[in-house]
C-alpha cells in the first residue's frame, strides 16, 4: 500500500501548518515565505522534528523521497544531513540512508517485524529539504496488503512541545535524526514536538514571533534564542526583540509554560575580541527578562543557564567546536531539559 503526503495528514507530526495551506514539508507556512528573511526560509525547508507515525504490521518499509540536499559538511554524518530513522515500538531500529553524496532522489527500503503489528515512527533528516512522494508497505508472505493505522500508544499530554533557537536547536551537530535534543526530549516524555530550531536564524524577529504564538495546540515552548544576534552590528536587537517575542506567547496562550534557556560558552571568544562582550549582552538580556516575569509573579516561567549543560572541567569536550554539541552533548542538554519539562507538563 502507498501513502503520498496527503494521505499521511494524520500521521506526519512535528509541522504545525501542515494542510493549511499545502502539504509542502516545510516548517513555517508557504505564505510566510515572502516576509522571511531568504537564510532562514532555507533553514524552513529542512525536515528537522518532522516524524511519521504510524501502526502496522509488514514485512518491508519503504520511502521514496526527492530533494535531497547532499551532505558536504565533513563533521556531519550521512544519516544525520540526509538519512530517515526508523524507531519500532520506541526503540531505534534502523536508518535508511541514501548513498553518498546523497542528492536528489532516493528509494530506500528496511525489513521489519512482520510477525506482528508494531508502532513505528520515522524521523526524517534534520539538514535536508524532503519531498515525500510515497510511504509503502509490504507483505512478502501473504498477498493481503498492509494498511497503517494510528500510534496505539498515545502521547502522555495533548498539545506539542514547541523548540524555539538556533542551529543546536536544529540539531548541529547530533549523529542521526532522532537523536537532537528536542526528539530526545520528547522521546523521553512521550510527548509531541514542533522543532523551530533554525541554524544561523533564531533571531527573534517580529515576523517569526508572530509564528510562534500562532501555533495551535501547544503544550509548551522551549526558548533557546539568541546566540545568532550576537555579531556588534545586531547584539542590541536582543533589547527589542526578546521580551515582544515572550510577550506575544503569553498573550496567545496565557496558560501555557515557557522555560527560557540562555546561552552558552562561544567559541569565538578565543578569535574575536567582541564576542565575550557581545555574549554577556545577550546573557544578561535573557536574565533581565526572566527576572522581571518572577517579579510580576509569573507562575509559567522557567529558566535555565545554558553554561550548567557544560560546566565541570572538560565541558568544550562534549562539542564539534567549543559550540555545537556532538552526540555526548546533545545527551546532555536533553538531561538538563527533561525534568524541567516534565515539571512544565505535570508529567508524574
Amino acid at each position: 500500500m502507498e501513502y503520498t503526503t496527503k494521505d499521511l495528514q494524520g500521521f506526519i507530526h512535528g509541522l504545525a501548518w501542515l494542510g493549511v495551506e499545502d502539504h509542502e514539508l516545510t516548517r513555517f507556512p508557504t505564505s510566510a515565505k515572502p516576509k522571511l528573511d531568504p537564510a532562514l526560509w532555507l533553514m524552513a525547508t529542512m525536515t528537522s522534528g518532522v516524524r511519521i507515525r504510524f501502526r502496522a504490521r509488514c514485512d518491508v518499509i519503504l520511502l521514496d523521497v526527492s530533494n535531497l540536499i547532499p551532505n558536504t559538511n565533513p563533521r556531519m554524518t550521512q544519516v544525520a544531513a540526509c538519512g530517515f530513522d526508523l524507531y519500532a515500538d520506541g526503540e531505534y531500529f534502523d536508518s535508511f540512508v541514501p548513498p553518498l553524496p546523497g542528492k536528489g532522489d532516493f528509494l530506500g527500503f528496511l525489513n521489519v517485524d512482520g510477525d506482528r503489528e508494531h508502532d513505528y515512527e520515522i524521523h526524517f533528516p534534520y539538514v535536508s529539504t524532503v519531498t515525500l512522494n510515497a510511504l509503502a508497505l509490504e507483505n512478502r508472505r501473504s498477498n493481503e496488503e498492509p494498511t497503517i493505522a494510528l500510534h496505539a500508544r498515545p502521547y502522555s499530554t495533548p498539545g506539542r512541545v514547541v523548540f524555539y533557537g538556533s542551529s543546536i536547536t536544529h540539531g548541529a551537530n547530533a549523529d542521526r535524526p532522532g537523536l537532537i535534543y528536542p526528539a530526545l526530549v520528547a522521546r523521553d516524555l512521550n510527548v509531541d514536538f514542533i522543532n523551530l530550531g533554525f541554524g544561523g536564524c533564531g533571531k527573534g524577529e517580529p515576523v517569526v514571533a508572530d509564528l510562534l504564538a500562532s501555533i495551535p495546540d501547544v503544550a509548551a515552548y522551549v526558548l533557546d534564542w539568541g546566540i545568532n544576534l550576537c555579531s556588534t552590528p545586531e547584539v542590541n536587537l536582543i533589547h527589542d526583540r526578546y521580551h515582544p517575542l515572550l510577550e506575544k506567547l503569553k498573550n496567545a496562550h496565557p496558560d501555557v509554560p515557557i522555560l527560557l534557556v540562555n546561552m552558552q560558552g562561544s567559541a569565538g571568544g578565543k578569535l574575536d575580541k567582541m564576542m565575550p562582550g557581545n555574549l554577556e549582552i545577550l546573557r544578561k538580556e535573557v536574565r533581565r527578562v526572566y527576572d522581571a516575569e518572577i517579579a510580576t509573579g509569573n507562575k509559567k516561567i522557567w529558566y535555565l543557564d545554558g553554561r550548567d549543560i557544560f560546566n565541570g572541567p572538560g565541558g568544550f569536550d562534549f562539542t564539534i567546536d567549543r559550540v555545537h554539541p556532538h552526540q555526548g552533548g546533545f545527551y546532555k542538554y536533553a538531561e538538563k531539559i527533561t525534568p524541567i519539562v516534565k515539571e512544565m507538563l505535570r508529567i508524574s
